[in-house]
């Protein structure tokens, strides 16, 4: 199969997975995340010589199983049992699927991604987890849990405690452990200048909520 029917059936997953997103109940997951991450996936993808047909089709449909998580079973399974289908119904080359789906299993911050380009899909998830608009996600994501923006007893963890349902909780918990995780050169340097901002912004935050400013 010659590029160009390659990047048409790519275009094609494309479509596949928006209208599939649309139903997604999650407003931090949605199609609009796909393309941030797709964005950042290729400009390390390109430092790190990734196989653009593996890559590209993998953080398209990493998340296809939020539309149907069921809250016991991680989201990842559930995207690989949909993007099988995908690949599937746009008649997609078979030597390309076993890489594809290993990285959309294995695209969790938690999971050990062994290979190149579940590594790159894995660095472009979490950068797009952290900054400005890991931010905005993050209070997204605890809006849509009713959690309260911060504890007002320790809202920026003074305190040696566990996380609890607060969303300044989630940032200090999950956004600021996100750098140390990165597997990529770019991926290292991106992240350190995005979590410099969530650190300013919570230094600001905490002047505010103190009266100094």
């Amino acid at each position: 199969m010659d590029q160009k029917e390659l990047d048409k059936k790519i275009s094609q997953i494309a479509e596949e997975s928006e209208k599939i997103m649309v139903s997604c109940p999650r407003a931090a997951h949605h199609f609009e995340h796909i393309k941030r991450v797709l964005k950042l996936g290729l400009e390390i993808g390109k430092e790190e010589g990734a196989d653009m047909a593996i890559l590209k089709p993998a953080i398209l449909m990493h998340d296809l199983g939020r539309t149907c998580e069921d809250g016991k079973t991680h989201h990842s399974k559930f995207s690989v049992d949909v993007a099988k289908k995908v690949l599937e119904k746009v008649d997609y080359p078979k030597e390309y699927w076993g890489p594809i789906l290993y990285a959309i299993e294995n695209h969790s911050w938690r999971s050990t991604a062994e290979r190149k380009e579940a590594q790159i899909l894995q660095d472009a998830d979490k950068l797009d987890a952290i900054g400005a608009i890991g931010l905005a996600r993050g209070f997204a994501f605890g809006g849509s849990n009713n959690w309260p923006e911060y504890n007002p007893e320790d809202p920026f963890l003074k305190q040696d405690r566990p996380m609890e349902n607060y969303t300044v909780d989630h940032i200090y918990w999950k956004i600021l452990r996100l750098k140390r995780k990165m597997h990529t050169k770019k991926g290292k340097e991106l992240a350190e200048e995005r979590e410099k901002f969530v650190r300013e912004f919570l230094d600001r935050m905490e002047k505010e909520l103190n009266g100094e400013l």
